[in-house]
């Protein structure tokens, strides 16, 4: 019997493999017919069409299986802008049209895409812009102002109504619910966990926000101001005394040049372009043109950037199926991307790419011990994306230097620990009953069943402190400024790049590329010898997949699957649910300023 079991099981185990394998390789080879012809041909006279909507990714891995199955971009950031850039000297590239959807990328990621739409607009190009969607927010128009003219169909909503962020609370909820969050903290602005201990703002957290929303919409009204030859003062005026919310009163206000259509477009770039206005128009797609003209990464580099993006955690869930996952900075994979670096022979410099919004901080500092152990003749370049806040700041303080966009996330140099005692919601709401021994007084303190005594209480308190001490002592020797300067800077408050750059937590404003050219500056790279080779790589959708052959589980719920606010909600759950008992250095990342 035992042998016919197990023989069974053999040929079980062998046709579920043998169909996994079928199956990957089925999508593989649709996926290779959807993805077309790498290098699409391009007629000369060609406007590039910059269709922009959703959000634009730091990386993808370029995988077709995954765009296909797990839908992963196209493109993503670099490989955007790059493509922009290299159109505008490209002699098959006759103009450019920015047409974007709902842009739902964040403000430091509009700001690089911004950068290279100026750039090619320097070319002398012809440079339209028109919205895809029929609803141009702030985000779209950020970007549409670097347009020489910008179209708008007739009927389309114009919303130039500032900005606002909205934070859900819980407390009333976990109230009703006779749930009791436990809370320990180091610093009066760490928000985190605000939801769950009040129902609306303390003012320490409103001050942050709204200086963090006004500091957006100054970044928006002078980037518009630059594109469309308005002052500031009077893009802000129409904004606090009219409200803007159609076709017709953007192009009274002069936010606008024309109420038209996409045939419309078109015959304006013929004309420009020297054709009868009728004239069919060739255009070529970013899409496609960022796979003709692709950002290539070398195997080795004289400057190596390690990317360090998601919340950091201890190491990543095993056994997942590779679909809807959002991403996440494993401390082993970091410290193992930054010694892979350091082993090339060929490195140089480095550059970390950091967008996180911080995580575990044991995580925070083990990636920052690995940084550490980099030998002193190589430079480090902190480059941070949209977010590098707390634990990212923790990370951020190995560099020789901090280079942010002006609208980077940053900060949020506090601790905080977080428990819930379902005790009372177990036994009174839906009758179920704990009740256990210790063999010492303390045993159960974090069980999520019992509440804390006062000594617990103090207990785990001066270790958040002893924590949030630390980091003030490594932020105050990497910036050269004392701890009490460091604290009036801390307490867990967010800052945007532009101010960080102002109370000396940054150094310099800039993108990914201004690292890359600083890293190589600071090695004494020239020019013409520089390489970049990027740390890790990112994993195609088979790598993932037969990475997590050895007992696979589906996610019932992905944040990435459900529209907002629902979605960033989700997130904040995951993140208080799924962590450890350990400090976390992170900030509240469902900031969503809209």
């Amino acid at each position: 019997m035992k042998f016919l079991s197990t023989l069974v099981a053999n040929i079980l185990g062998t046709f579920i493999a043998f169909a996994i394998l079928l199956f990957i390789g089925f999508l593989f080879v649709i996926a290779l017919v959807a993805s077309g012809d790498q290098t699409p041909a391009i007629r000369s006279g060609s406007v590039l069409v910059v269709d922009l909507e959703g959000s634009v990714p730091e990386r993808v891995s370029g995988d077709p299986l995954s765009q296909l199955v797990s839908g992963e971009a196209a493109y993503g950031l670099h490989d955007l802008t790059h493509a922009i850039e290299e159109a505008a000297t490209d002699d098959r590239i006759a103009g450019l049209w920015i047409k974007p959807g709902m842009v739902t990328s964040s403000w430091a990621s509009l700001e690089r895409i911004r950068r290279s739409l100026d750039a090619f607009k320097a070319s002398g190009k012809p440079v339209y812009g028109s919205s895809r969607s029929y609803y141009t927010r702030e985000n779209e128009f950020y970007l549409l102002s670097a347009a020489d003219r910008i179209f708008l169909d007739p009927e389309a909503v114009f919303e130039y109504n500032g900005f606002d962020m909205q934070v859900t609370f819980y407390r009333d909820l976990l109230e009703r619910w006779n749930v009791e969050p436990i809370i320990i903290r180091s610093g009066t602005f760490k928000g985190a966990v605000e939801p769950f201990l009040r129902d609306d703002l303390s003012p320490e957290n409103e001050l942050q926000l709204q200086t963090l929303v006004d500091g957006i919409e100054a970044v928006f009204l002078d980037g518009v101001s630059v594109g469309r030859g308005i002052p500031v003062k009077d893009l802000s005026a129409i904004m606090d005394n009219d409200i803007v919310f159609g076709a017709d009163q953007a192009l009274a206000a002069g936010l606008v040049d024309t109420l038209a259509y996409d045939a419309d477009v078109r015959a304006a770039f013929n004309r420009a372009l020297g054709n009868e206005a009728d004239e069919r128009l060739p255009t070529v797609s970013i899409r496609n043109y960022a796979r003709a003209a692709p950002l290539v990464a070398a195997a080795s580099g004289s400057v190596a950037v390690v990317h360090v993006s998601g919340n950091m955690i201890a190491e990543p869930p095993e056994h997942t199926l590779p679909i809807g996952q959002g991403q996440v900075a494993s401390a082993g994979a970091v410290v193992d991307a930054i010694r892979a670096a350091t082993r090339a022979s060929s490195t140089r410099a480095i550059v970390l790419r950091i967008d996180s919004p911080g995580g575990l901080a044991p995580a925070a500092d083990a990636m920052l011990a690995a940084l550490n152990d980099v030998d002193s003749d190589i430079p480090i370049v902190v480059s941070m994306g949209d977010v590098a806040a707390s634990g990212g700041y923790w990370l951020a303080t190995g560099g020789d230097m901090i280079m942010a966009e002006a609208s980077t996330i940053t900060g949020s140099i506090g601790v905080f620990m977080m428990l819930f005692n379902l005790d009372p919601f177990l036994s009174e709401k839906i009758g179920i009953h704990t009740d256990g021994v210790t063999s010492a007084p303390h045993a159960d303190m974090i069980t999520g069943v019992t509440s804390l005594s006062d000594a617990q209480r103090r207990a785990l308190q001066s270790f958040a402190d002893d924590t949030y001490a630390r980091f003030l002592g490594r932020v105050a020797q990497s910036r050269d400024m004392s701890i009490d300067e460091v604290d009036a800077l801390a307490q867990g408050r967010i800052w945007l790049g532009r101010d960080a750059v102002e109370n000396g937590l940054v150094d310099a404003l800039g993108g990914l590329e201004e690292a890359i050219d600083e890293a190589a500056s600071r090695a004494g790279i020239d020019p013409s010898e520089l390489s970049v080779a990027h740390y890790p790589k990112p994993r195609t959708f088979t790598e993932e997949l037969l990475a997590s052959m050895g007992g696979i589980r589906a996610k019932s719920v992905s944040a990435r699957d459900l529209p907002e606010p629902f979605a960033s909600q989700l997130r904040v759950l995951q993140l208080f649910g799924n962590a450890p008992r350990v400090p976390q250095a992170v900030m509240p990342f469902t900031l969503d300023v809209r």
